[in-house]
């Protein structure tokens, strides 16, 4: 059995959204079964957009049961039933949030009518459920209220069944998009459905034990699913692909561990199938050296020739003579030094050199990841502890995870944080990541 559902909500983002008006509609998949709807008093203001795109306004809500007093019915409806929904997600999400509120644990498996229709129905111009509606002569009234779309989907989902006949599409969807006939032998269903859809890092292996591919991601299972199945596909890979017998996962809470720790066993283990980028450590540096004026340059040199001067490391010389021109041509430092040598005033000219050469260094630290001394703190895989990334001097210098509670100094980082070897990928990594992505806490000194 199926429950077709759509709610409406307060249009309060952020994870602030409170169902205002929720319809269900039980179907066995060819004629419905029972029908339920209710406005549901949200305790919160409704956003104005979503009053004049509905019609629901808080004076229709203000006597309207709220959701905790309708939570047992609701339950009740959907329990032991596949959710379904257009874009499941967002009410899936939502209705789930709503139970959990009311004290009721609630998992079930879901169809999304959007994926489902771009997989029957192909090539449409667009998948919103007006559109699909009336690309396929489906009747949709009262849209944007939860009966009216609720009544829509459930004829949708009844003609993606009509014209889905040996349900293999239905099959797909409900295994996360899994055709079963993409797996290798050794490896079963249940082993990729019971994935965590979380972040971390996939490892591939073979009934030897031998590492066959490695993945960060942002979803894991997603991941296996798409990755087996492109495998699959490929011809080439069709004797290693069938040795595949286990997947081993790693719950990061954040993609940049995840990649720094697929470089970490990528460094000591080469996957048999996949890109992998050599990501030894950098061999060249650019460095800070003073010539016979005592104003600063860049020097780019070999990295085993660096002492105690500044530097920052780079896989190649053409790499690190353009990121030397891009230091100079921001920093406006070629102008700046032809005023300091041209500059008469030995005393004034004194006070410029050190200038120069302390926004030099700076830049030169700050030219990798943008500020040369910080610490990284974001998610780990549970919520009692936070991930640490340092960074010192413009270098990546290692990461650990610490007690959520725990206090973090400078002076803590070397205990707390055992050192790991820079390499190209990290350092991209770490680029990217501080580039992208909001991290929970950021702390330079």
């Amino acid at each position: 059995m199926y429950a077709i559902v759509d709610v409406e909500t307060t249009g309060n983002h952020r994870g602030g959204d409170r169902i205002i008006e929720i319809a269900i509609i039980i179907t066995d998949g060819e004629k419905i079964i029972r029908e339920y709807q209710t406005l549901v008093n949200p305790q919160k203001s409704i956003n104005p957009y979503v009053e004049k795109l509905t019609g629901i306004y808080e004076s229709m809500v203000k006597s309207a049961p709220t959701f905790s007093e309708v939570a047992d019915e609701v339950f009740n409806l959907l329990n032991g039933q596949v959710f379904v929904a257009h874009n499941v997600n967002f009410d899936y999400t939502l209705v789930e949030g709503e139970l959990n509120r009311a004290g009721i644990s609630f998992n079930a498996s879901q169809i999304d009518t959007i994926a489902y229709a771009r997989r029957v129905f192909q090539g449409l111009q667009s998948y919103s459920l007006g559109n699909v509606c009336d690309s396929l002569g489906i009747p949709h009234l009262d849209r944007h209220r939860a009966y009216g779309d609720t009544l829509a989907t459930t004829q949708l989902f009844h003609l993606l069944l009509q014209k889905d006949n040996d349900r293999s599409s239905l099959k797909a969807m409900l295994q996360q998009g899994l055709d079963e006939k993409c797996l290798p032998p050794l490896l079963t269903k249940e082993k990729i459905l019971s994935l965590p859809a979380t972040t971390g890092l996939l490892s591939f292996r073979t009934k030897n034990g031998l590492l066959f591919a490695i993945e960060a991601t942002k979803n894991m299972r997603k991941k296996a699913i798409d990755k087996l199945q492109m495998w699959f596909s490929d011809i080439a890979f069709k004797s290693l692909f069938e040795s595949i017998a286990d997947v081993e996962i790693v719950a990061t809470g954040n993609e940049l561990i995840a990649k720094i720790m697929k470089e970490e066993v990528v460094a000591n283990e080469r996957p048999l199938v996949g890109k992998v980028i050599s990501s030894r450590p950098p061999a060249y540096a650019i460095m800070i050296e003073n010539n016979s004026l005592g104003i600063a340059q860049l020097k780019i040199t070999y990295q085993k020739e660096i002492e105690d001067q500044a530097h920052i490391l780079f896989t190649s010389r053409t790499y690190a003579k353009k990121a030397a021109e891009k230091i100079m041509d921001e920093g406006h430092f070629y102008g700046i030094y032809q005023q300091i040598i041209t500059q008469p005033n030995e005393a004034a000219k004194e006070t410029q050199i050190q200038n120069y050469n302390t926004q030099l260094t700076k830049a030169l630290l700050s030219s990798t990841y943008r500020s040369p001394n910080q610490i990284i703190i974001d998610k780990a895989a549970d919520n009692q502890h936070l991930s640490v990334v340092w960074i010192e001097k413009g270098k990546y210098k290692g990461w650990s995870t610490i007690e959520k509670d725990q206090a973090i100094t400078q002076d803590q980082l070397s205990e707390l944080i055992p050192f790991k070897t820079e390499t190209s990928e990290i350092q991209k990594a770490i680029r990217n990541h501080l580039k992208k992505t909001k991290v929970q806490r950021l702390i330079r000194y």
